[in-house]
Parts: structure tokens; sequence; C-alpha cells
């Protein structure tokens, strides 16, 4: 399991073995780009993660996420609620043609 990085990360110290020749070369590039050597290895570093394939994550779908998410298909009447139905029509009848009614 890969552990994931935070989105702030608390600096911590780290060590390093690296050849003189290295570290004298590594501070002069850092003096060059105007920042610290510990900031130049830190974005070196980030870009080899970002780069580096991920693994994936098995996700098990859930059913009836999958069913919301099909497709509807085409001239099959929708499966409706009947009192539901009965309930918005009795709305639609008393909200426009009782006001017609009204209005005549």
């Amino acid at each position: 399991m890969t552990k994931t990085l935070p989105k702030k990360a608390t600096k911590r110290k780290l060590t390093l073995s690296l050849d003189s020749a290295t570290i004298y070369q590594s501070k002069l590039l850092a003096k060059k780009r105007g920042t610290s050597l510990s900031q130049l290895i830190e974005n070196f570093l980030q870009q080899e993660l970002l780069t580096e394939p991920q693994p994936y994550i098995l996700i098990q779908p859930d059913s009836d996420i999958l069913a919301l998410m099909a497709k509807p298909v085409l001239g099959a009447e929708p499966q409706a609620n009947d009192s539901y139905r009965d309930q918005y029509y009795a709305h639609l009848r008393d909200r426009y043609l009782d006001r017609q009614n009204e209005e005549e």
C-alpha cells in the first residue's frame, strides 16, 4: 500500500550521504537558481514522484449508483409511482385549469 503525501506537509530534517563533488556542484546550482539545496532536492523529488506511475485502486461499484448511471432505454415508458403522478396531475389541474376558469 502506498502512502499519500499530506497536502501541507511539515518539514523534517533528513541526512544524506553524497560525495564531495556532488555536494559542491549541487550547492553551486542551488545558488545559481536562487534557492537552497534542500529546496532544490525537494523540487527534484516532487517532480520524480509526479512522473512515477501510481497504483490503481480497485473500487467495488455500488449497484444503486450503477443503476442511476445507466442510460434510459429509448421508447420505454418511465415507471412512476401512481399516487405521486396523480398528485402531480391534480396540482397541475388546480394551478392551470382552475386559473383559466377563474379568468373566463
